[in-house]
């Protein structure tokens, strides 16, 4: 009974000083409890990127195991054809098989047999109205490129695999571009045991990259595929890739616009991670090169793969957990909120004449 008569300023400081300390606990294990959950949402998120990188890795050493069995097998059929058979020559064999081995395999655009003098000798490649054999006019003498010149130097049953780049005919970038990865394997005489030319197909990049671009995350993770000097194939956006063959996007690679990121994909000998302003990144290095080429810059070699999640993707992650912990909505907090509004329900019982408008 006495405690029902003490004035109402009695009353907010009995409130004060026993139910504001156990307040103040609360709020602070609510908050270390969000915290928690925080990170381990966070967490959540940077293992998601890592499946996301691995699967691309797994697709990627798929991918290059596929094409070399292809190319082996078109290797084979073609060192079995006889000089004449069934009326046609060597060439027209040739053409027949490679038009035939288009048909069903659409992620093949161009398939060629090189002489030792680096002269194409059958060209078959598909194009918009169908597969077309390049008339003999019309051949290129290749002795000049790189993948003819390197393949060349290949012992029989190996697959050279160009750099990842764009397709580039007489002298020019093929426009739309056309991302190509060579593939080349010496073509011997079984008889007399020696070279008589290469086997080169192109493969459509393409097909990769929108593989890769079928694996970006729901939840905003964007997967980007960089090369050895740190170039995007895929990228931010298509304005950044390519940089390395496109003056005009030369400006755009890891090592200028990310250079901390950069420096530490490069010396990762495997998966890692890092957070820089509140963007994370998982990455992987992928060793595509073939152990018989010296020469690394002129071959498929190592590729980077990154998983790329924006500050703002982690912190739309993390909100339903805020919501869910703190029961944060777009006006603040309820349980910090429902605090206050009590100590101002006290606060007028105590002092009921105090006016509310700011003077």
């Amino acid at each position: 009974m006495h405690f029902l008569h003490r004035s109402p300023k009695s009353i907010l400081y009995y409130f004060l000083l026993i139910w504001l300390p156990l307040a103040l606990v609360a709020a602070l294990v609510v908050a270390l409890l969000a915290n928690s959950q925080i990170k381990a949402s966070t967490v959540i998120a940077g293992a998601g990127q890592r499946a996301q990188v691995e699967r691309a890795v797994s697709l990627l050493q798929s991918s290059i195991d596929i094409i070399r069995g292809d190319a082996l097998y078109l290797a084979n059929h073609v060192e079995f054809q006889h000089s004449e058979a069934f009326g046609l020559t060597q060439s027209d064999q040739r053409a027949r098989s490679f038009a035939d081995f288009l048909r069903f395999h659409a992620k093949y655009e161009q398939i060629r047999f090189i002489d030792t003098q680096g002269q194409e000798q059958v060209r078959v490649e598909r194009q918009t109205d169908g597969l077309v054999i390049t008339p003999k006019e019309l051949l290129q003498d290749k002795s000049n490129r790189y993948y003819f010149q390197i393949g060349m130097q290949q012992p029989q049953r190996s697959v050279y695999f160009s750099p990842f780049d764009l397709n580039v005919e007489n002298e020019q970038i093929q426009q739309p571009l056309n991302p190509t990865i060579r593939v080349a394997t010496p073509i011997f005489d079984k008889q007399r045991n020696h070279k008589t030319g290469l086997l080169v197909i192109n493969y459509r990049g393409a097909e990769i990259l929108e593989a890769l671009a079928e694996m970006d995350n729901k939840n905003g993770a964007q997967l980007w595929l960089v090369n050895q000097n740190g170039y995007w194939l895929k990228g931010p956006s298509p304005e950044h890739e390519w940089g390395f063959m496109l003056p005009a996007r030369s400006a755009h690679s890891l090592p200028v616009e990310h250079i901390k990121l950069w420096s530490k994909i490069i010396n990762a000998p495997e998966l890692g991670e890092l957070t820089i302003n509140n963007d994370h990144y998982s990455f992987t290095p992928v060793e595509l090169s073939n152990a018989t080429i010296k020469e690394s810059e002129q071959t498929l070699g190592k590729l980077y793969l990154v998983s790329y999640l924006a500050g703002e993707q982690v912190k739309q992650a993390v909100a339903p957990l805020k919501k869910k912990v703190l029961g944060c909505r777009r006006g603040g907090c309820v349980y910090p909120g429902r605090l206050g509004i009590l100590a101002i329900t006290l606060d007028g019982a105590a002092f009921p004449g105090r006016s509310r408008t700011a003077g």
